[in-house]
């Protein structure tokens, strides 16, 4: 028998035994090493997830609490979206950003508002909370006032003041206005005010000194009240 016919029949007969072959082996061997090198990353991969999870509803808590710090206490609970994301930052540290609404009162048109923090996985305390209000509505504008001139007599109100003057200061004297003072003003219910300054005399013998005076005029041009000081 010839030494090629004995290896012919050597295969056979551990074929029948069954022995498998050796490349038949190693792949069974590479499955199992795969698995025990995959387990660890997974429960790392777990505990990851955990950390994030925790990282986003302690940072959502952190900046409701800044809103109503900076907002006050009639701010509503923010409203968060489902789009915070996490990022790692240095060490044990999670950055955290995301989007939200509040309301500053009941009843209120909602604010949107952009966040981020910082959560540090060793402490499980978050810190370092930023947020942006993105609401663009623009304020009201407040009501155009124009003075009515044709309806406004700067000698009434003068009047007015000089008589009011004299009412505190009985022996007042020489009252006089400085019309290059005169400033109009918008006043109450959509009325004009007219203010100004001038100097007078409290008693005999005393030195002049200067007054302030201010008088309302109502949308008819009516003098409602007048005041020197």
């Amino acid at each position: 028998m010839t030494h090629c016919h004995r290896l012919a029949l050597l295969a056979l007969a551990l074929g029948a035994a069954g022995v498998a072959p050796a490349a038949a082996i190693q792949p069974a061997v590479a499955a199992v090493a795969g698995t025990a090198a995959s387990a660890p990353e997974t429960v790392e991969t777990r505990a990851r997830t955990r950390d994030a999870a925790e990282a986003v509803t302690q940072c959502e808590a952190a900046v409701g609490d800044a809103i109503r710090e900076m907002r006050g206490k009639q701010v509503q609970a923010p409203q968060f979206e489902d789009d915070a994301r996490t990022a790692r930052a240095t060490g044990d540290q999670l950055d955290v950003k995301g989007t939200g609404r509040y309301r500053r009162a009941a009843g209120t048109a909602p604010v949107a508002f952009r966040y981020s923090c910082a959560f540090n996985e060793a402490t499980g305390v978050a810190s370092g909370v930023l947020f942006h209000e993105m609401d663009k509505s623009s304020e009201p504008a407040l009501p155009v006032w124009q003075a009515d001139i044709s309806k406004i007599s700067p000698e009434s109100c003068e009047t007015a003041a000089a008589s009011a003057l004299q009412s505190s200061n009985p022996r007042a004297s020489s009252i006089v206005f400085d019309g290059t003072t005169r400033k109009l003003e918008p006043a109450a219910e959509g009325g004009t005010a007219l203010a100004g300054s001038g100097r007078l005399v409290r008693a005999p013998g005393m030195q002049p000194s200067a007054f302030r005076y201010r008088c309302e005029f109502d949308t008819a041009g009516k003098v409602v009240s007048a005041r020197a000081n």
